[in-house]
Order: C-alpha cells, then sequence, then structure tokens
C-alpha cells in the first residue's frame, strides 16, 4: 500500500480550503493548546451547517485559516514547506477529518475514490482505499459533522428566537463551541465501540435517515447516548426561550420541523 501525499507538489494544501465540525475544533484547540481564533477563519456561507452572528446573516462555515503568503493561493496554515518543493501537515495526527478521509468517499458502506480531486490519475492505484481504515474514517466523519450541525442549529434557533440584540461576536461562537464539546466528548467517552456506533451511523445515513432527527433501529443499543447528545446540546445556552420555542427544537430534533436556516 502506497501514499502519494510525500511527494506530491499539486498543492492540495494550498489549494483547497479545509472545512472542519466542532470535533476538528476541539481535537486542535486541546492537542496544540490554542485558541480556535488562532487557527480558524470564518467564511461568509450558507448551508446547513452555517452558524449566524445576527438574525440578518450571513451564515458562516467554519475552516484551518490560510498562512499569510505571497503566493496565491495561500497555503494552509499548518502546512510545513520543504526546500524540494513537497509539504507536511505540521499537525497530522491532528489534521481534520476531511483531511483523513481526501480523496475517498463512502455510499452504501464501500469506500470510492473521488474525481473531483488534485491527486495525480496514477494515485491510489493498488488498492490503497480498500483498508478498512478509510471506511471508519469516513464513518467518523459522517458522525462528526452530523453532531456538529444539531450543534450549529442550537446556537441559531436560540440567537433568531430571542428578542433582538447587538450582533454577536465570533468570540462568543468560539466559547459555544468550546462548552458545548466538552460536554459530549465525556458523552461520547462511554461509548464502548466508537467504530460500530458510527457504522451504525452511516447506515442510517444510506437509507436516507437522519439519526438526530428519526428513530433509526440500528442505533437503538445506544438510545442512551443519543438523548444525552440531545440533553447536552438543548441545556447549552442559557435560554428565555417560551416553552413552545422549546418544543418547536424539539419537534426539529425528531424531523417534524425543517432546519431553522
Amino acid at each position: 500500500m502506497t501514499n502519494p501525499c510525500p511527494t506530491c507538489v499539486r498543492g492540495c494544501c494550498h489549494r483547497h480550503t479545509v472545512g472542519v465540525s466542532g470535533t476538528d475544533v476541539q481535537a486542535i484547540a486541546l492537542g496544540l493548546d490554542l485558541a480556535p481564533a488562532l487557527f480558524l477563519q470564518a467564511i461568509a456561507e450558507p448551508g446547513v451547517r452555517g452558524f449566524l452572528l445576527s438574525r440578518e446573516g450571513p451564515a458562516y462555515q467554519l475552516a484551518l485559516a490560510k498562512r499569510p503568503a505571497d503566493t496565491f493561493p495561500a497555503p494552509c496554515l499548518f502546512l510545513l514547506e520543504l526546500p524540494d518543493g513537497t509539504g507536511r501537515c505540521g499537525i497530522y495526527t491532528l489534521r481534520p477529518l476531511v483531511c483523513q478521509t481526501y480523496p475517498a468517499y463512502t455510499r452504501n458502506g464501500l469506500v470510492g475514490r473521488r474525481d473531483d480531486v488534485l491527486c495525480p490519475t496514477e494515485a491510489w492505484h493498488d488498492d490503497t482505499l480498500t483498508d478498512p481504515v478509510w471506511y471508519e474514517r469516513l464513518a467518523h466523519q459522517a458522525l462528526a459533522f452530523d453532531l456538529y450541525e444539531l450543534v450549529v442549529a442550537r446556537w441559531n434557533y436560540h440567537l433568531l428566537q430571542n428578542p433582538p440584540t447587538p450582533p454577536r461576536e465570533l468570540a462568543d461562537y468560539y466559547t459555544y463551541l468550546t462548552h458545548i464539546y466538552a460536554q459530549l466528548k465525556l458523552i461520547c467517552a462511554q461509548v464502548a465501540d466508537w467504530n460500530a456506533f458510527c457504522a451504525a451511523w452511516d447506515a442510517c445515513l444510506d437509507r436516507g435517515a437522519q439519526p438526530l432527527r428519526a428513530a433509526c433501529p440500528e442505533l437503538q443499543p445506544w438510545q442512551p447516548t443519543l438523548d444525552a447528545i440531545r440533553s447536552a446540546v438543548a441545556t447549552s445556552l442559557p435560554t428565555t426561550l417560551a416553552p413552545q420555542l422549546l418544543a418547536e427544537l424539539a419537534q426539529w430534533e425528531t424531523g417534524i420541523l425543517p432546519l431553522p436556516i
């Protein structure tokens, strides 16, 4: 099994913007003892993981920051560039899930190589992507981004349904993420077989079900974990929401209502 990345000079770490989940933010912040503001950028872009800072928008997505550079596009903040033109990830063991899974995708439990990648055509040619680790990473990624979607929805719902206030600061959102993911980490640490949990989650997604918004028989063994996740997120912000608004949030989580944004 070979990995073409060590000798590749096609510039993925320059040309791609690396989107992150809350799980990624927590791992890097704790692993490097860095405040999120020191390694993240907020990009104005709509989507289910777009968080608001004001009621009027826009929505923002989180991504790894780029390093100031004279060249365009600028490199990832954590890219270590070597004299021979190649590069190395400076946070390889902490790299975001989208980096861990590049250039693979999964469908119905099978892993394939994406077509819209910068990798040379001869790369990943020796059945590298059949290694089980690729499916495990992709399943972990799916779960992490679904959890982050719920965390973002809670933040946005609170902002939209409470009386108008001055726009929140990005630092407020980072504080919120740090707080809620500290709780989620404790909950997820109680799962004895994380790979099995992620695989069951992925199976739900493959048949079109969203585990946080609909009952999934595959996840029945982990129902207490799901309940704990929902409870932690539901109580993650001090709120003055009226009971009926709290009930609406519960309905969203069970798939009855559309996303709050």
